[in-house]
């Protein structure tokens, strides 16, 4: 099934995040005005049981706090090249939120000031 890949995805971040299935149904119908989301749907979603559509799966992406575009890519929307921009922007947040994490004195904000840029 070419959805694995966002219901295992989805079940991954959502634990790791330590979001219930009924906390992820709230937050989903936040980025979703048609409503239509329950908590068996999302537990269908990440048992590969259901696909969700183009608008549910960026609105679940959005609802992990991940682009809405990487749900679309992850659900088999889009191909990778529509995501460069958008994993650029993650991937340099991630790293600033690293750095910053390991207490680097030169970051703070995300921005980078002083010898360390």
């Amino acid at each position: 099934m070419r959805f694995s890949r966002f219901s295992e995805w989805c079940f991954k971040v959502r634990n790791k995040k330590a979001i219930t299935q009924e906390a992820l149904t709230e937050l989903v119908e936040k980025y979703l005005p048609s409503g239509g989301v329950s908590t068996s749907f999302i537990s269908n979603v990440e048992n590969g049981r259901r696909i969700p559509s183009p608008p549910m799966a960026a609105a679940i992406a959005a609802a992990l706090g991940y682009p809405k575009p990487l749900g679309l890519f992850l659900a088999g929307y889009v191909p990778s090249q529509w995501l460069e921009g958008e994993i650029d922007k993650v991937q340099s947040r991630f790293y600033d939120l690293h750095r910053f994490a390991l207490g680097s004195p030169n970051i703070i904000n995300g921005v980078t000031r002083g010898d360390d840029a």
